[in-house]
């Protein structure tokens, strides 16, 4: 918007408000492109979003499982169905029987 400025300055030939405004423009974004980087007001504005943004919903994983929008497939174990069943703890009276030998 400032460059356009000064082109339609030129273009009105109002050359030496044109050139003062060239140098007003340059000080302006070399002013707004060093110090606004590293300025605590851009660092408190994106530190701002960043939290805004854990409580969002479109955003946030962990508010989409609370919420139910988010889901995920149950595990799939691999468990072959002919293979023997592990032993749990105390065994039946049966299991022990069967362990001893008698």
């Amino acid at each position: 918007m400032l460059l356009s400025a000064v082109v339609w300055l030129y273009s009105k030939n109002l050359l030496y408000t044109a050139l003062a405004s060239v140098i007003l423009v340059v000080y302006l974004l070399k002013d707004l492109w060093t110090g606004y980087v590293r300025s605590d007001a851009r660092r408190l504005w994106l530190d701002i979003g960043r939290d805004l943004g854990r409580f969002n919903p479109n955003t946030s994983i962990d508010l989409q499982f609370a919420n139910g929008t988010a889901v995920h497939d149950s595990p799939s174990l691999f468990v072959q169905a002919n293979k023997p069943t592990l032993l749990v703890f105390p065994p039946s009276a049966e299991t022990l029987e069967q362990m001893n030998g008698n």
